[in-house]
């Protein structure tokens, strides 16, 4: 494992993690591009990516600008919006990727926001294949449950417009809602939140997934208590008539030995076992 600086083409220095693939020589398989969620550390993801790596890829994890140790302690000077996070971010990190993996093929693995970011990065044709986890609709009224539902409510709607005018990012980490976040993406998202086409309603976000090619697979959890099915169903449908239709898998706890899977529990040691190596199966197809 190797902490190391990805510069942007803006110049802004993110954090990343790479795990070289441990094999034999001739044998690595790929490069991973392991983007995650919202306010969520790549730490979290540590344990799968180190498994990943004894499969044979190289992964590179990362976190987006203004938050963690990507400049977190100056998320209110920081500039950024959903398009700074896909365009200049994962583009970055993608190219990088590239570098470290020269000539083998690489996979795209995008966690809740990290799926919504895929359409948004301008490297989408260097990816074989995308795996995208998680990732739905954020329209609020249509979440899954309640908690999850009036939590993003409040914060995208009621808190947002109050606190990051005063704070200048949205101070998530005091609220123990979400994390802190930029306030560029702050304002986007909530803008996005409020309506039946989420992100969808800026004609700009919808081209941007419209024109994706790359073979995607989407999985979801049937407990995840985020996204419903109609949020699941209203993302998937963003990438339109394509010649390789999304290839839709629901996972059920039940079915993998667990109790619960839930909207995080997909990169947890719990799942090394069941879903890891099917993730794998549809990544390296």
């Amino acid at each position: 494992m190797e902490r190391t600086t990805v510069l942007t083409q803006d110049s802004w220095a993110l954090a990343a993690t790479v795990f070289t693939a441990a094999s034999t020589e001739g044998s690595v398989r790929g490069g991973v591009l392991l983007a995650g969620a919202m306010a969520t550390p790549q730490q979290h993801y540590e344990p799968f990516a180190r498994w990943l790596a004894a499969q044979g890829f190289t992964v590179v994890t990362l976190d987006y600008r203004g938050t963690f140790a990507s400049g977190g302690e100056r998320v209110a000077s920081t500039d950024a919006t959903f398009d700074t996070w896909g365009q200049q971010d994962v583009s970055a990190a993608a190219r990088f990727l590239q570098q470290r993996v020269p000539g083998l093929p690489l996979y795209y693995l995008g966690h809740s926001l990290g799926g919504q970011l895929f359409a948004s990065s301008e490297t989408t044709h260097l990816f074989q294949r995308a795996v995208l986890v998680a990732s739905g609709s954020g329209y609020w009224p249509r979440l899954r449950k309640a908690v999850p539902r009036w939590g993003l409510f409040a914060a995208t709607q009621i808190w947002a417009p109050l606190l990051v005018p005063l704070f200048g990012y949205f101070p998530g980490q005091r609220l123990r809602k979400v994390g802190n976040i930029p306030a560029g993406v702050m304002r986007q998202w909530t803008r996005w939140c409020r309506h039946p086409d989420y992100l969808a309603r800026d004609a700009h976000q919808r081209e941007r997934f419209e024109r994706v090619e790359t073979p995607i697979t989407y999985f979801n959890s049937s407990d995840d208590e985020v996204f419903s099915q109609w949020s699941a169903d209203r993302f998937v449908a963003l990438f339109g008539a394509r010649r390789e239709p999304v290839q839709c898998l629901t996972l059920e706890p039940k079915h993998l030995g667990v109790r619960r899977i839930g909207h995080f529990g997909y990169f947890r040691d719990k799942l090394r076992a069941s879903f890891w190596p099917q993730l794998v199966q549809h990544l390296h197809a």
